[in-house]
């Protein structure tokens, strides 16, 4: 697919081995899909960058502020269930475990993903039982349960597994092993597994096993208590608790599998919905997430201020009949033709604004024409007007019934040459991934002095102000932008364009909440309403009218 992913898993003392086995597990998923995925580790040292742009997927126990945003310059990062500051700091959140911070989360993921094969035909008789304690277990719980007296096991069969970091001696009448294959494709063959809160007490779960925690620490204990996991720490209690579940009188040690969505198929997304590195403005690498939702994340520059979207799967979109036609009538209660006369007039107004600087008998392109309601204001003001779209059926439409010309194509690709007295943009500028890219070719095809117009939602709009989390929610999946005046104004200026007017538009006095029923539509009280929204740069979109200097 173009884009690497690097999954890092963190190693250490008292670090365990099971971020390791998921970033394994992780990687070999994401290779078995096409991805390029590869993993390295992070001993909370020095680091090496990769040299290039990846999609970095963390899962770490502790993290450094100054680590993650090094990471940043080089790729998106994932993080998978992270701690407080890879939370505050990573582009998107993934959980599969109880969290440790209060940060919005993108996508829950099941805690394990990957097969595991199921425990079958044994009903909830234990008899035999797996006392594993991952890869390290530095708190020596291994030695506390072979310790306990005998007698308490009444007659069931003991294995004990210690893993590869293990380097004690442990001294039992058990069979003391350690596996030379994945500990999760044997767990089926038991039926009580006795383990720390972790991947493997996941795995036993996922098998069909029964699953009794025996926790280091109160935060262990916890972590199990709110995974719904029956267990305590080392005590008389917790010995007690393992009579009555061998004895078959607890029943909490029997969960109902693991669910959430495949932290592969997540992680694929966020490849499929690559737009580089950098804002798409003014190419500061630096940012900060705003807003997490299941299908983006929305992050503000750290330079300029422009807010965009890192989708967490494709955006792109056919604009076809169906676009204008189902769609529309879906979302305004008519089709796009059906509604071309208020369009129409609307164009008008716009043209009224360009009058003051753009004379008649200018040549004005429409990029993202569609059908043309615009060009027939253009043309009725007196200008010369072209159109651009990627709709094929729009274009034919502009080129017959209009008789206007009108090229199929996308604006970065378009290779016309020439000079125009006036650009315009009318909801489009939003769905653009490169906006630098996009005004590169604008300052290049305007005369000096022409007009660049364009309206878009406005990103601090009263929408915003009162309901921003329903506002992003809600933001179109094929708007990779969101605008607002102080932002335009500022990278505008670096493209020698200057903004000369601002209309706040979509004004909705009725939004406003519990009082919003105090200005029903259409009424005086609604409209002296709604001016004075506009005045306070309220509108939930705007219209831009910039000036080219330079």
């Amino acid at each position: 697919m173009g884009v690497r992913v690097v999954c890092v898993a963190q190693e250490g003392k008292g670090v365990g081995t099971g971020h390791r086995v998921r970033m394994e597990r992780l990687a070999e998923g994401l290779r078995k899909e096409g991805v390029e995925a590869g993993v390295r580790v992070w001993d909370g040292g020095r680091w090496e960058g990769e040299g290039g742009e990846v999609v970095w997927v963390v899962d770490v126990r502790r993290s450094e502020r100054g680590w993650v945003r090094a990471l940043k310059e080089e790729g998106v990062v994932v993080a998978l269930d992270p701690d407080p500051v890879l939370a505050r700091e990573a582009d998107v959140v993934l959980a599969g475990l109880p969290q440790a911070h209060r940060e919005r989360v993108n996508v829950r993921v099941a805690p394990v993903w990957w097969e595991v094969p199921r425990r079958e035909g044994r009903g909830r008789e234990i008899r035999r039982v797996l006392v594993s304690f991952g890869g390290e277990d530095p708190w020596g719980l291994t030695e506390w349960v072979c310790g306990l007296d005998g007698g308490v096991w009444g007659g069931c069969e003991v294995e004990v597994v210690v893993g590869p970091r293990f380097g004690r001696e442990v001294r039992t009448g058990w069979r003391v092993v350690r596996p030379s294959g994945p500990l999760h494709e044997r767990l089926g063959d038991y039926d009580l597994v006795i383990t720390s809160f972790g991947l493997t007490a996941y795995e036993a779960r996922k098998a069909g096993v029964g699953v009794l925690l025996l926790n280091p620490t109160a935060y262990h204990a916890g972590l199990g208590r709110r995974a719904g996991f029956a267990g305590g720490r080392p005590g008389r209690g917790w010995v007690r608790l393992l009579g009555r579940v061998l004895r078959g009188g607890e029943e909490g040690v029997w969960g109902e599998g693991v669910g959430g969505r495949s932290a592969v198929e997540v992680v694929r997304g966020v490849v499929e919905g690559w737009g580089g590195v950098g804002c798409p403005g003014c190419g500061e690498r630096g940012r900060r997430a705003v807003w997490r939702g299941e299908e983006r994340t929305v992050v503000r520059c750290a330079g300029c201020g422009l807010e965009y979207v890192l989708g967490l799967g494709p955006a792109e979109r056919e604009y076809g009949p169906d676009y204008f036609f189902e769609e529309y009538r879906a979302q305004y209660g008519r089709t796009y033709l059906e509604d071309f006369a208020s369009i129409v007039e609307r164009g008008r107004e716009r043209v009224q604004v360009l009058r003051r600087w753009v004379p008649e008998g200018g040549r004005v392109l429409d990029v993202g024409c569609a059908y043309g309601p615009f060009l027939v204001a253009a043309r009725e003001g007196g200008y010369v007007p072209a159109g651009l779209d990627v709709g094929e059926d729009a274009v034919a439409y502009v080129r017959q019934e209009l008789g206007v010309w009108a090229w199929v194509g996308r604006f970065e690709e378009w290779e016309e040459e020439g000079e125009w007295d006036a650009l315009t943009m009318w909801f489009v500028i939003e769905h653009f991934r490169r906006l630098s890219e996009v005004l590169d070719k604008v300052a290049r095809l305007l005369k000096k002095g022409g007009m660049f117009a364009f309206g878009t939602p406005n990103a601090r709009g009263l929408s915003w102000l009162l309901r921003r989390d329903r506002f992003y929610r809600e933001s179109p999946r094929d708007h990779h932008l969101l605008l607002s005046v102080g932002v335009v104004r500022r990278l505008l200026g670096r493209w020698g364009m200057k903004v000369v007017a601002v209309r706040q538009t979509g004004l909705h006095p009725e939004r406003i909440p519990v009082l919003g029923r105090l200005f029903p539509p259409g009424t005086l009280r609604w409209r002296i309403t709604g001016r004075l929204l506009g005045l306070l740069g309220l509108g939930d979109t705007i219209e831009i009218y910039a000036k080219k200097y330079g």
